[in-house]
């Protein structure tokens, strides 16, 4: 059976998703409003923040938003393991800039229909400028 519980490694808060001994680690350090102090308003037990942390009441809210989406994945289809929940939501370019454009080419066949002449008058071209 896979489980999700919020703890905090290597001084990051993660999502923890795991399966006997098998676990996987997601990142929501950048979920919280405010940078709160792990060290000083993180309550283990009850994986939330205290009342004494900034915007404590956003924060929890958008930590429970994120389990929730893993839950409902794991209650839907229980066959999954601890990896394939972890896996499931990644994307192949999670930043949308970085996603590849398609070309869009300017040049029509109407143009290169005689592709000898352009290279001439290329080549020309480059031989009146090194002159």
């Amino acid at each position: 059976m896979v489980k999700l519980k919020f703890i905090i490694r290597t001084g990051v808060l993660v999502l923890r998703i795991s399966e006997n001994k098998v676990r996987y680690y997601k990142r929501v350090g950048h979920l919280p409003k405010g940078s709160p102090n792990l060290e000083k308003h993180w309550v283990k037990e009850k994986e939330r923040f205290s009342a004494y942390a900034v915007n404590y009441v956003e924060n929890n809210k958008a930590l429970d938003e994120f389990k929730a989406i893993y839950w409902k994945l794991i209650q839907e289809h229980i066959e999954l393991t601890a990896k394939q929940v972890a896996d499931y939501y990644k994307q192949q370019y999670s930043n949308p800039a970085a996603q590849p454009q398609k070309k869009v080419s300017a040049w029509t066949v109407d143009e290169y229909k005689n592709s000898v002449e352009k290279y001439l008058e290329t080549v020309i071209l480059r031989e009146k400028a090194r002159m």
